[in-house]
């Protein structure tokens, strides 16, 4: 047995035994399990490094009656999502290491066994399988608190999303399969791409359509929010952060390995939605006052971001542009890792605050960083990443992204052209708000004075602080050593990519060069040096000046220590410039009322009314309706009587009858 295959066993096993372990009441035996999960996690990542770097495995047991044969297959693309999975749970099952409701921690390594189910099975059945359970175990984690009746709105929304996104995703699979006559991934990627460009066209439509309900993309974002608010503060982390990829390496695998050559209409789609849904997602966040729903629209931000830098590998493969494909492909993988790492260190920020004060309203909190230092730091770390600052990894995935957009002068065609510098231009705007967000977020949360003196936080756990500093350092690390990252992702991408593709990217020591010799590069290395001295040359002119005898006064703080917290910036304050100057997008509508005499009241009362953008009723009512309608049809069908399903039978058979012919 391949030391790839027993890495597999043992990851797998691991996971399935902390989820056994976890049933147990015993706090002992939930304790081990943890253990266990970290366990796990870590092997499936060594296995994914040795997928990437030297070996594959291939076991293919079943026969799907004629339809193509299924089982594992572990190569590099999948070894590439197995090393984030296993990494990012690892730290995850670390940082949240609480007790929590038993019903969550055995549902948190059962999802992870799932998202590692969906990366390694290589036939439709099996992948359509694990696909819908993923999406049940998320459910399962929202309904833990079915208690509130937001988490239970939250559930039933993202069920019923996800199932119309799952019959798409069966709907263009089916299809893509009876064309190629078998259901294996080997078969679909060898046969797939001679289909006629109507087929791809109409697989890809369906694909798309489904993959942008788990992907978050508008007008399919809604339930996002409600998810990652309804589940519990400790699970939040794991289905950002782990389960939210499932649909970007299906996108990888199913786009760039089954349909062979792209139109250019494919390419503009993704581009235009993509970058909608990233301006869409951070405009949604900086009005949230809730910690918590601000990171969850920020995933959504992140997920417009990665479609778009696929959408330009697809333009670059529509127009034969070997250099567009892989700077778009490595962009791509870059933001997912980055996005996967700060997120898990976000979300596990957000359960310490959560678990210390027993809220996430911005509004409230404040000073936080005494008495919650390692959440502060990850919440900084994390927020660097996402709002693009050197050196963390969020600023190279974000410069790649727009490097390559840049370079759209190098495809032909006036369609292609505009659809670039939309898409770059929006991907812009939504860099510079991102980081106006995530300096809203860090400062309201944990600067400044305490906002309500009534919270008493308490102290974080030590493996908390264990799980947020690693999660925080990871962001970092990875942004340091950008060229190393490069290289991991330009071999797990070589299945989607090929070889000549995916060298278009350079790496001259510590240099990279994205696309095409001489049009740009970049060091992050040496830039995170550089950083590094002046930060350690402020350091220095500061210690030398506190030698010198100086007179020491209060720092004014724009008379915060006088005034007190009231004298702060509140968080819907500091987002109200934000908010005036893209009302034409919010159409935030705000209503005062007079309580007393109106020329000399007693009290004013303002009434602000939530962007319908945000929450597309307009969209799911409908649908909600039709279905609901064709429910209580089918109900009313299946508890009839008995004579009733024989005349049926006798209805169905006259139409065979009289279609039988016609047929022959």
């Amino acid at each position: 047995m391949s030391a790839l295959a027993i890495l597999m066993i043992v990851g797998s096993g691991g996971l399935a035994l902390a989820v056994g372990l976890a049933l147990v009441h015993a706090n002992s035996a939930w304790r081990i399990g943890a253990v266990v999960a970290v366990g796990g996690s870590v092997a499936l990542a060594a296995a994914g490094f040795v997928a990437v770097f030297s070996e594959q495995l291939v076991w293919r047991p079943f026969h799907w009656f004629g339809l193509g044969r299924g089982g594992v297959q572990v190569d590099q693309l999948a070894g590439l999502f197995l090393i984030l999975t296993g990494v990012v749970s690892a730290l995850l099952f670390v940082a949240t290491w609480t007790e929590g409701p038993r019903a969550a921690r055995v549902l948190r390594p059962l999802l992870v066994l799932c998202v590692v189910g969906v990366i390694v099975v290589d036939n439709v059945f099996e992948f359509l399988i694990v696909f819908e359970l993923t999406v049940v175990a998320i459910y399962a984690l929202i309904s833990v608190r079915y208690q509130d009746p937001l988490a239970r709105r939250a559930a039933e929304l993202t069920l019923t999303l996800a199932k119309l996104g799952g019959g798409a995703v069966l709907a263009g699979l089916v299809l893509l399969g009876v064309q190629a006559g078998s259901f294996s991934f080997e078969q679909l990627a060898h046969v797939g791409p001679h289909l006629s460009p109507a087929v791809r066209g109409v697989c890809f439509g369906l694909l798309f359509a489904g993959f942008a309900v788990k992907a978050a993309l508008i007008p399919l974002q809604t339930w996002l929010p409600g998810a990652y608010g309804g589940a519990d503060a400790d699970s939040s982390g794991f289905v950002a952060a782990v389960s939210l990829n499932v649909a970007f390496y299906a996108m990888l695998r199913m786009w760039f390995g089954f349909l062979g050559h792209p139109a250019v209409w494919w390419a503009v789609l993704a581009l235009l939605v993509g970058a909608l849904t990233a301006l869409i997602g951070i405009l949604g966040g900086i009005l949230q006052r809730e910690l918590r729903l601000f990171v969850a629209y920020s995933s959504i931000e992140n997920s417009g971001l990665i479609v778009t830098d696929l959408g330009l590998a697809l333009m670059g493969k529509a127009q034969h542009r070997p250099g567009l494909i892989g700077v778009g492909l490595i962009a791509a993988a870059f933001q997912i890792t980055a996005h996967s790492v700060a997120k898990a260190g976000l979300f596990a920020s957000v359960a310490a605050v959560e678990h210390s004060t027993g809220t996430s309203d911005m509004e409230r909190l404040g000073g936080l960083y005494r008495r919650l230092p390692a959440a502060a730091i990850a919440t900084l770390a994390g927020g660097a990443a996402l709002a693009a600052l050197p050196p963390f990894s969020g600023f190279v995935s974000e410069w790649l992204g727009l490097e390559a957009l840049m370079q759209g002068f190098r495809v032909g065609g006036t369609g292609s052209h505009l659809a670039i510098a939309l898409a770059g231009a929006l991907v812009a705007l939504t860099a510079g708000l991102a980081a106006l967000a995530f300096v809203r977020a860090t400062g309201m949360t944990f600067l400044g004075m305490p906002r309500d003196h009534s919270i008493e936080p308490a102290p974080e756990s030590h493996p908390a602080r264990w799980g947020m500093g690693l999660l925080a350092l990871a962001s970092l690390a990875i942004g340091i050593a950008a060229p190393w990252v490069v290289k991991v992702l330009e071999h797990g991408l070589l299945p989607v990519g090929g070889a000549t593709a995916i060298g278009h990217i350079s790496q001259l020591g510590w240099l990279v060069e994205p696309g095409y010799p001489h049009f740009a590069s970049i060091s992050p290395t040496v830039l995170a040096l550089t950083l590094t001295g002046f930060a350690l040359g402020a350091a220095c002119i500061r210690r030398l000046a506190s030698l010198r005898r100086a007179k020491r006064v209060p720092v004014w703080a724009s008379g915060v220590t006088v005034t007190g917290r009231r004298a702060q910036y509140t968080a819907i304050g500091y987002a109200n410039m934000v908010r005036v100057i893209f009302n034409v997008v919010y159409r935030v509508r705000t209503q005062l009322r007079t309580i007393g005499d109106q020329r000399f009241p007693e009290r004013l009362s303002m009434m602000r009314a939530e962007p319908r953008l945000f929450d597309p009723g307009w969209l799911y009512r409908p649908i909600t309706s039709a279905f609901t309608k064709a429910a209580e049809l089918a109900r009313n069908i299946q508890a009839g009587p008995l004579g009733l399903y024989l005349l049926y039978l006798l209805l169905a058979f006259i139409a065979l009858l009289l279609v039988a012919p016609r047929l022959g």
